[in-house]
């Protein structure tokens, strides 16, 4: 989905079991532009020149963002994002395979950022205490709230046709997912049926 959405922009997409691997790959294969190498005004001065029509730098990644990549210790990073999500943020709080959490919540010690997902399905109340939550661990965390705004539809089979919101207005939906947490896309989709009602 992301290669043929993102098709036709610099942005490349890496797929394997080892995510680590594939990105080591694609630096090798790509080359690499380093932010630290010159100080920022080299980063800057490169994509100034892409802008210009230069294209040796071009295919140089700039940024590589790893999915998942919290456990693979060993792995040199900038910055560690921790995304909660907020309907189901900490499970039965039991690592797995009794529960869905992978280290335990000191592990946020490592973070550098935490996004509370879905901060617009739960009370105000419920985000509070997540982040609360989060402080206890580590109190000087930036936290930041993000959701899901779902702008249109696309037609099956034709990515190019677009479906605005309102066409499901008094329809039959039936959602179908493979995603993590189906509740947050069932509850996003019953949402946008609410508002669609209301207008």
């Amino acid at each position: 989905m992301l290669q043929r959405h993102l098709a036709g922009t610099p942005v490349k997409i890496g797929i394997g079991a080892n995510r680590a691997n594939t990105a080591a790959c694609f630096l090798k294969r790509y080359g690499h532009i380093s932010p630290y190498k010159h100080g920022g005004s080299d980063f800057e001065k490169r994509f100034s020149e892409n802008k210009q029509g230069n294209c040796s730098y071009s295919d140089q990644i700039g940024v590589a963002i790893l999915d998942d990549g919290m456990q693979h210790i060993s792995l040199w990073r900038d910055i560690e994002i921790v995304m909660v999500n907020a309907m189901i943020p900490w499970g039965n709080h039991q690592l797995i395979p009794l529960g869905p959490l992978r280290e335990p919540l000191t592990a946020l010690t490592r973070a550098d950022i935490v996004v509370i997902h879905h901060a617009d399905m739960v009370s105000k109340k419920d985000v509070e205490a997540i982040a609360s939550e989060v402080r206890k661990v580590k109190n000087s965390l930036p936290i930041f709230l993000s959701r899901l705004t779902p702008l249109y539809f696309l037609k099956a089979g034709n990515m190019s046709c677009k479906l605005a919101l309102m066409d499901i207005h008094n329809t039959l939906v039936l959602c179908v997912s493979a995603i993590g947490s189906t509740d947050s896309f069932v509850e996003r989709m019953k949402k946008v049926q609410l508002l669609r009602s209301l207008v």
